[in-house]
């Protein structure tokens, strides 16, 4: 609902006319001002449902139609092809003061001129969302696609503020089942729906948000009946009213606060009114979901999962974002939304009010003052004709599960694109330079401390009391409420502190930056760091920084930290042995085997340095109990050993040793790296029973610490121990660095060649080669 003071609401209760104005800007930037007689006739039409139905997950396109006064042709010289159009209503007060209530911003479709008047139907800014879809689709990753992200993607190809978060925006998304053709418009409406949202523009840019419930909730409500022929009626609630010795005693009803109404339109003036005979109550949601996306043989058909009971159900099908086996998950989601909400059905013309919009919650008051709670779902406005406004739902006998899809509604007109390509802070100065030039001003209000001081409020409306936007100004800090004064969530403090929602900025110098998550999928990354000539790329994921240089070659750039990697023991983990026999039983290890599991190993230039951790579960019978051991540490292995022991190329550790178990960790030596293994030698008395239950030994599985390979000869070159070495202490770089490292007892360099800091060739140079260091 907008902003309007008190004056404002009064003033039209006495008298509904409404004074229209509109600046419109012409596709060549030039603005025209349209007021008094200029403007024959306006209206406005805006929907979160498609009509008939209650729908979850409707981005429907908003529409102005205006007509002006062209008889002595005071508009010829203008093509309002494409134009711009902000259209406010307003209202004198008491004073003579006037204002304004903004109805939004539109974009010309195409204008008819008819016997001296120009007909104008223009649309809202979803309709900068009919484009395709795959434009965008190419550069978002199709398994997992964050909801938050796919919107945001949207909106900067599509032009149009995005929402900073909303409802449900960490869930992801597979991509994969969205159809060829699909518009961005249509994908908004499913993400809206797979939310449990609606989808609009609002005064800032694109909103997805739902129902407020809350408007209602936590309120006793009692219905008075009917004079029905009963005696006592029939009809209506009852409440017991107590008795005079004991004030406690009776019911206690809770109609909620004043604050309260501010959230809710209430809707007396109706000149047709037609209401459902009873509520709706939202029992369940019941969602099917795609087919499985098969490479190859049949795929399996989407399964259908309901959260709640059946009764009103609420069926959602067609949804390409809610991917195979996931149905339950988003019922689940969607039902959280939606499930349990009460509204009564209707649709009547009523006064205008101008600050009504669809989605709102609405009290609906008919004739005989009876009440019911409701949503706009749909509202039309006639400025100076009055509103039609309904709330479309199927009744509950008709609202089966076969025939109530709750299916994404975008209703589409064409439009002409612009070709200018706009970047996320192009669109945050355009949407800036709009609310500087549509904006009326604000009021001002001083109040004086005791110390003679003054705190300065800067409102949007005439009175404190009944602005929601609000500027408050005091020695320390600058706030910015949007909600009346109750938070201010934005604002700049003396010390420099600030508190923004999105910053758009040419540049950005910090000492320090620290951030949750950072997306960095839809940022554009230029000369990070350049390999080769034409044709050269870089990949950022979420394991490695990979250069290209267009044929084999290629540096990569690995992940900090260490994988853990299990060792499997190739026999039944219930080994169990009875003295005297003694058995000896060993894992896969290089070289008996030579597809053994690779490990890692620290080299410090002189020893190879092994870490294991083994936890065993062994059953001795002559105490009848199990030992649940775990043991953990490193092992230094001189470089030499391998080489110098070529009889036994396998260095053992004992870590268990006693009278009827021994237990070896193993490391070797292989062509490609390491390996490990682990070896048991169980020999328990004569008459004794050993049984080993479980046997698990980690080992590290990968290059420990952050590493560059060349693709081309699968060398590691730079690790841990030397890139302190390439950044050169951070200083820019012009020539050529000199890398030398050991691989498989071999001398070699890579030669680096820098342009200003930038990476622009590289080279691996042998013994051989004179230029070798």
């Amino acid at each position: 609902m907008l902003a309007a003071s008190n004056a404002f609401k009064r003033a039209m209760a006495d008298n509904s006319t409404m004074l229209v104005e509109a600046r419109v800007k012409l596709f060549n930037n030039q603005t025209v001002e349209l007021s008094g007689d200029d403007i024959s006739a306006c209206s406005v039409e805006q929907s979160t449902s498609a009509a008939g139905s209650f729908n979850i997950g409707s981005a429907i396109i908003g529409k102005l139609s205006l007509t002006l006064n062209n008889r002595d042709g005071r508009f010829d010289k203008f093509d309002f092809t494409d134009a711009k159009i902000l259209v406010r209503a307003g209202k004198q007060l008491d004073g003579g003061t006037i204002e304004w209530v903004s109805l939004g911003l539109f974009i010309v479709d195409q204008p008819d001129s008819y016997s001296g008047t120009i007909k104008i139907d223009a649309l809202d800014r979803m309709s900068l969302f009919e484009k395709p879809f795959a434009e965008v689709s190419a550069a978002l990753p199709q398994d997992s696609c964050n909801a938050i992200h796919l919107v945001q993607s949207i909106c900067s190809f599509c032009k149009v503020l995005p929402p900073a978060e909303f409802a449900n925006s960490d869930v992801d998304f597979s991509l994969k089942s969205i159809q060829q053709g699909a518009t961005c418009l249509a994908v908004i409406g499913y993400v809206a729906q797979a939310t449990g949202n609606f989808a609009r523009v609002n005064q800032n840019g694109l909103e997805l948000s739902w129902y407020d419930t809350s408007a209602f909730e936590g309120e006793g409500w009692l219905d008075g009946g009917v004079f029905d022929d009963a005696k006592p009626y029939g009809s209506g609630d009852s409440a017991d009213g107590g008795d005079f010795v004991d004030y406690s005693s009776g019911d206690s009803v809770d109609s909620g606060s004043f604050e309260n109404q501010s959230r809710r339109c209430v809707l007396p003036l109706f000149s047709s009114l037609t209401v459902y005979t009873d509520d709706v109550v939202v029992t369940g949601i019941r969602v099917t979901a795609q087919n499985e996306v098969v490479t190859e043989g049949t795929p399996r058909t989407g399964e259908t999962s309901l959260f709640g009971s059946e009764g009103y159900v609420l069926a959602i099908a067609n949804n390409p974002l809610i991917s195979y086996g996931r149905a339950a998950e988003f019922a689940a989601i969607i039902a959280k939304r939606v499930v349990g909400m009460r509204f009564r059905p209707f649709s009547g013309k009523h006064v205008l009010d101008p600050t009504l919009e669809a989605g709102d919650p609405v009290l609906v008051v008919d004739r005989a003052q009876n009440t019911y709670i409701s949503y706009a779902t749909s509202v039309k406005m006639t400025l100076n004709g009055g509103m039609t406004v309904s709330c479309d739902a199927k009744s509950a006998s008709r609202n089966s599960a076969a025939n109530a899809g709750a299916v994404t509604s975008a209703f589409v007109a064409a439009r002409n694109e612009m070709n200018k390509q706009l970047s996320s802070r192009d669109m945050a100065i355009e949407s800036l330079g709009e609310k500087l030039g549509k904006a009326s001003g604000l009021y001002t209000t001083t109040k004086v401390q005791q110390d003679g001081s003054a705190v300065f409020y800067l409102h949007d409306k005439p009175g404190l009391a009944d602005s929601k936007v609000i500027y408050k100004i005091t020695s320390d800090a600058i706030g910015i409420s949007t909600d009346g004064g109750k938070t201010y969530a934005t604002g700049l403090s003396a010390n420099g502190d600030a508190v923004l929602n999105r910053i758009y900025a040419i540049g950005l110098n910090a000492s320090y930056i620290t951030t949750g998550e950072l997306d960095a999928a839809n940022v554009n990354i230029k000369n990070l760091m350049k390999i080769g000539a034409e044709g050269s790329s870089l990949t950022l994921d979420p394991g490695s920084i990979k250069f290209d240089i267009g044929k084999d070659g290629g540096l990569e750039i690995m992940p900090s930290g260490v994988n853990i990697k299990m060792v499997d023991f190739k026999y039944d983990p219930k080994i169990s042995v009875t003295g005297p026999d003694t058995k000896t039983f060993l894992s896969d290890i290089y070289p008996g085997n030579p597809h053994g599991g690779r490990c890692y190993a620290k080299f410090d230039g002189a020893n190879y340095i092994f870490w294991y951790n083994v936890t065993t579960d062994i059953y001795y019978s002559s105490s009848g109990n199990e030992a649940l051991l775990t043991h953990s540490g490193e092992v230094t292995v001189p470089m030499t050993y391998f080489a110098h022991n070529p009889n036994d190329p396998v260095y053992h550790k004992r870590i268990i040793e006693n009278d009827e178990v021994d237990v070896d960790v193993l490391f070797s030596e292989t062509p490609e790296g390491c390996d490990s293994g682990i070896q048991i030698n169980l020999h328990p008395a004569s008459g004794n029973t050993v049984q080993v239950k479980n046997v698990v030994m980690l080992t590290w599985g990968q290059a420990h610490g952050p590493s560059i390979s060349e693709k081309a000869s699968n060398t590691t070159f730079m690790t841990n121990k030397n890139y302190k070495y390439m950044l050169n202490e951070g200083k820019t770089v012009n020539g050529t660095i000199v890398m030398k490292f050991v691989a498989n007892n071999y001398f070699r360099n890579y030669r680096l060649t820098f342009q200003n800091g930038l990476l622009v060739g590289y080279e691996l140079v042998t013994p051989s080669d004179p230029r070798f260091e």
